[in-house]
């Protein structure tokens, strides 16, 4: 994926440089919303948060699988939003613009070259950009709503959590990579799949250590995270907490307190999101994103 994305960026030629997957969409003006917030902010980067929809998969019908919240246009500094993210072990890192539904200026991705060797690097760019956008950006704009749509597939990484084959997806995903070297902080006996999030945000820390040197990864919220998104379970992860504490440091006490929290917050966000779908969207949703973008981006107000 990561040279793919290298080969596309090579090609694109504007200022400003947007990412999306075949099973996304753009939503309709999008595109001139963006121009015209880029035009009366100059940033070097953009943020929105996408709607998430999940094309039909086996047996199950198309669904919604997260509806933003209305948001306020301003700019903020990335920072605080970074340290976030390390303070719960990597599961707040889709807030951070990182090319993938948000727009990056080709000035930082150049920078990020320059400094690196290439944009992209681990198995994840978008996780990538994430970290390493902000080692060279102090700020970037939130828009007031979202411009593209993001989309899950059976075929995708993001629907291999529900598809008959979804194993065998990520698996494919993983051998691409070949003899990959997961960060050496991280415990390999667990999936290699579950390490892939938080490996790309170990290496960013690693090639940005002007930016990082002073921030501290939390693996004790990485643990929660990584069990809340399908990883390893509980108890598999107590009853290798001696072999993990090899590689990181690990607190059960701060573990379950991690997890409780996690587990508290994405329940209220799914309350949100099922208040926040439009009635007459969720009563029938179009088998494919183009009708359902169209769709919401003609709904009324509020």
């Amino acid at each position: 994926m990561c040279d793919h994305w290298e080969f596309a960026l090579g090609h694109a030629r504007g200022e400003v440089v947007v990412f999306i997957g075949d099973d996304d969409a753009v939503l309709p003006g999008g595109l001139e919303g963006l121009v015209d917030l880029i035009r009366r902010r100059p940033s070097p980067a953009y943020f929105w948060k996408p709607p998430v929809y999940a094309w039909p998969i086996d047996d199950r019908p198309a669904w919604i699988r997260f509806m933003p919240r209305p948001a306020r246009e301003e700019e903020l500094a990335l920072e605080p939003r970074v340290r976030r993210v390390l303070r719960y072990g990597g599961w707040t890192y889709a807030n951070l613009p990182c090319v993938y539904h948000s727009a990056v200026t080709r000035r930082v991705l150049d920078a990020i070259r320059a400094r690196t060797g290439r944009v992209f690097h681990t198995t994840q760019p978008d996780v990538f950009t994430a970290m390493a956008v902000p080692a060279l950006a102090p700020s970037y704009v939130r828009a007031s709503r979202p411009f593209t749509m993001h989309g899950i597939s059976a075929k995708s990484n993001g629907g291999a959590s529900v598809a008959q084959n979804g194993e065998a997806v990520v698996n494919r995903f993983i051998r691409e990579y070949g003899d990959y070297p997961l960060h050496p902080r991280l415990y390999p006996g667990v999936r290699a799949a579950a390490n892939l999030v938080v490996d790309a945000i170990l290496v960013a820390m690693d090639l940005f250590p002007d930016y990082y040197s002073r921030m501290r990864f939390n693996y004790d919220a990485m643990w929660a995270f990584l069990h809340r998104i399908g990883g390893p379970a509980k108890g598999e992860i107590l009853r290798q907490r001696s072999e993990i504490r090899r590689y990181h440091p690990f607190s059960v006490p701060r573990f379950a307190c991690y997890l409780a929290l996690q587990e508290g917050i994405v329940r209220g966000r799914q309350l949100v999101t099922r208040l926040l779908s439009f009635h007459r969207l969720s009563k029938e949703i179009p088998p494919n994103i183009h009708d359902f973008a169209r769709a919401y981006a003609g709904r009324s107000p509020g």
